[in-house]
């Protein structure tokens, strides 16, 4: 996300060539099957995508790390501290 934080395209790319292999980008298996419509375009994970749509991954990750804080099951360190 970082490297195309900048980016207005819609869609990214998710493989890339090297050396006559090609590479996936991605980690895109923790993804729920309603998120997997929205960021990928296909109805199920039987295949790797080309592409994701960046703006519903975006949102996808910022939604998990909203449950995840929430949960208590992520936390920023030193969040507790007083400045």
């Amino acid at each position: 996300m970082i490297e195309h934080q900048g980016s207005r395209k819609d869609w990214l790319d998710t493989i890339k060539t090297e050396e006559n292999q090609t590479v996936q980008l991605l980690d895109l298996e923790w993804i729920s099957p309603k998120w997997w419509q929205l960021i990928t375009n296909q109805k199920t994970k039987k295949s790797y995508p080309d592409v994701i749509n960046r703006r519903y991954f975006e949102m996808c990750v910022f939604s998990l790390v909203m449950w995840e804080l929430k949960s208590g099951d992520l936390y920023i360190e030193n969040s507790d501290a007083q400045s």
